[in-house]
């Protein structure tokens, strides 16, 4: 998208340490956050940030929107992983929750290798608009995943 609009390679580069960077003074902040408003809140509010982000890259043409898009995107990324397992270890009984953890690690990871194999082939046939607002969704579809209240997930061995 960066380089559709002229972008230079030292602009692109920018856009991920821009949002690697607003993220190093999350770690204390989000657990601290998290213990204290509920993580089914607080992750709702980090999918909420996230599509906030897709939506800004959609309509994205000048380096600091890219820049703002990439801080909220990392943001929810960053919080997903961390508070999704501290998540997982809340509803999950101790005697599952190597085989609870492994199922939401890995659930990330074929998210993101099925998202990548379908984005491309989006971006070349939908355009980047269409395939940023879909990206969009996605976040929003965690939300409403997060609103059943079930207190245990029981996994079978």
């Amino acid at each position: 998208a960066m380089h559709t609009f002229g972008l230079s390679a030292t602009a692109i580069s920018s856009t991920v340490a821009i949002g690697a960077m607003v993220i190093i003074p999350l770690p204390p902040l989000v657990g601290w956050l998290s213990d204290r408003t509920g993580r089914k809140r607080f992750l709702a509010t980090c999918y909420f940030v996230g599509t906030l982000g897709l939506l800004i890259l959609s309509v994205s043409i000048e380096v600091w929107h890219f820049w703002t898009a990439s801080a909220f995107i990392a943001i929810m990324f960053y919080i997903n992983m961390s508070l999704g397992s501290a998540f997982v270890i809340d509803l999950v009984p101790q005697s599952y929750l190597g085989k609870g953890m492994s199922i939401f690690n890995s659930t990330s990871w074929i998210g993101g290798i099925i998202g990548f194999a379908f984005a491309g082939y989006a971006i070349e046939h939908y355009g980047l608009l269409f395939t940023f607002i879909v990206g969009a969704v996605m976040p929003i579809i965690s939300i409403v995943l997060l609103t059943p209240r079930y207190e245990v997930v029981k996994i079978s061995e």
